[in-house]
């Protein structure tokens, strides 16, 4: 299996959470308009 640093798995964790948190700003901001 692969093993992945802590470190990274943390940066991965961070970048997934803001890819999400701008699709639900996007969703938001087009189900207002």
């Amino acid at each position: 299996s692969l093993v992945i640093p802590e470190k990274f798995q943390h940066i991965l964790r961070v970048l997934n959470t803001n890819i999400d948190g701008r699709r639900k700003i996007a969703f938001a901001i087009t189900a207002i308009k």
